[in-house]
């Protein structure tokens, strides 16, 4: 390309708006709303090329369009662009008709789109304060035990994930049988914060594939549904994740990125995968949401029925309102269904602590090291457990029950 057209697309695409990098190398551009064709996303950093690409291309038609082109002029502009994006921390959410602040939980402000904002997600939906979602609410009327209560506060974990940070570190698990509605809460989920703005990376992957961490950047949530019941054997990308805290993330073809995910992982499982990971950090990052009832009938529309623009309107009036409650409380507030829920969870996936609770109803007073390790034996064969290693087992046992001389002294059933 000859310098002085190199000029003339360079001065064609300048008035496009501000530039921004993305940690991996890719140039990002500003969609200014004033420009936006009908359809188009707007008040948001979008990847460049294909936006330069068809910017170049109207003004100046296809004649002259090249690959080449399109690379000189793209290492043109990542040279010049502004710096890498930076990290998003206030209680903002992009959506259609503007950017909704809930610095104040109590009184909502509605601003309107800029570029210094920096966001690259958006909410593809309107904000209508007066909007209702009565399929959706009797959807999950019927779907999960707990009535009223459980409905709202799965509208605060819905409002808590269009938020583009992670401060109370959680992660929602829904479980129960086939056929409760376990996979088309997720599918409300993913049509709420819009297809773009997810990622689908599957809970064993986070440990397991080096490059799958890269894709949770920039995502509002990460949804992985139909998990099997196989261990979880690494879990520090995914306490890294949800933890609030920078993780190195591989590129495919690209150079790695340092970056604090703002990602509310959701997962759905039929059995919760067990963990060897007994730890406060893995057990209590999850938000355990049992999904109890199938339908009565079996109704092949209905996910369609659940996403109608005004369904989508109404839950997406009440996660934000939901989420400012949450913001107001600041944690949740889990109704009793969830919290037995996750105890059964705690239960079920560390068979230390599931031994222990069935030991301690089983012995009385004083009762003996080798006692308590013969007895865990013969109970992780019968439940098909693989047993762990007895230092491990007695210094949980001191835990829970202190210790003597001799082993540990159980004065009543736990």
């Amino acid at each position: 390309m000859a310098k002085d057209d190199l000029a003339l697309w360079i001065a064609s695409v300048e008035d496009m708006g501000p530039f921004k990098m993305h940690p991996n190398g890719t140039l990002y551009v500003y969609a200014d709303p004033e420009d936006a064709e009908p359809g188009e996303p707007c008040g948001i950093y979008i990847p460049a090329e294909e936006a330069v690409k068809r910017s170049l291309t109207k003004l100046h038609g296809t004649a002259h369009w090249s690959q080449a082109k399109r690379n000189e002029a793209m290492a043109y502009l990542k040279d010049e662009s502004a710096p890498v994006f930076g990290e998003l921390e206030d209680p903002l959410i992009p959506c259609l008709n503007g950017v909704l602040d809930l610095s104040d939980p109590l009184a909502l402000q509605v601003t309107e789109h800029s570029s210094l904002y920096g966001f690259t997600a958006q909410v593809p939906h309107l904000y209508n304060p007066f909007a209702t979602c009565p399929r959706i609410e009797a959807f999950l009327l019927e779907a999960c035990a707990g009535g009223q209560d459980m409905v709202q506060f799965i509208y605060e974990l819905l409002g808590y994930s269009l938020l583009p940070f992670q401060y109370l570190r959680k992660a929602i698990m829904v479980t129960g049988p086939s056929g409760t509605g376990k996979s088309t809460v997720l599918h409300l989920l993913e049509r709420l914060v819009g297809e773009g703005n997810a990622a689908f990376v599957a809970l064993h992957a986070l440990g397991d594939d080096r490059f799958a961490t890269a894709d949770l950047f920039g995502k509002l949530v990460n949804i992985g549904g139909d998990l099997d019941a196989t261990e979880i054997k690494n879990t520090g990308t995914f306490k890294s994740l949800t933890g609030d805290d920078y993780v190195r993330a591989d590129v495919k073809y690209g150079r790695p990125m340092r970056f604090r995910s703002g990602a509310t992982c959701w997962f759905a499982a039929n059995e919760i995968p067990p963990s060897r990971d007994h730890s406060d950090a893995w057990r209590g990052r999850w938000v355990v949401l049992p999904f109890t009832t199938p339908p009565a009938k079996a109704d092949f529309g209905l996910k369609r029925k659940l996403t109608t623009r005004d369904e989508m309107e109404g839950l997406f009036r009440h996660a934000v309102e939901g989420a400012a409650q949450v913001l107001a409380r600041g944690d949740f507030d889990p109704p009793a269904a969830v919290q037995q829920a996750h105890d059964q969870f705690v239960l079920r996936t560390d068979q230390i602590q599931a031994f222990l609770a069935h030991a301690g109803a089983i012995f009385k007073g004083a009762t003996h090291r080798d006692q308590l390790w013969s007895t865990y034996q013969a109970w992780a064969e019968a439940e098909g457990h693989r047993p762990v290693k007895r230092s491990i087992l007695l210094q949980r046992a001191a835990e829970r029950w202190g210790e003597t001389d001799t082993g540990f002294n159980i004065k009543e059933v736990q």
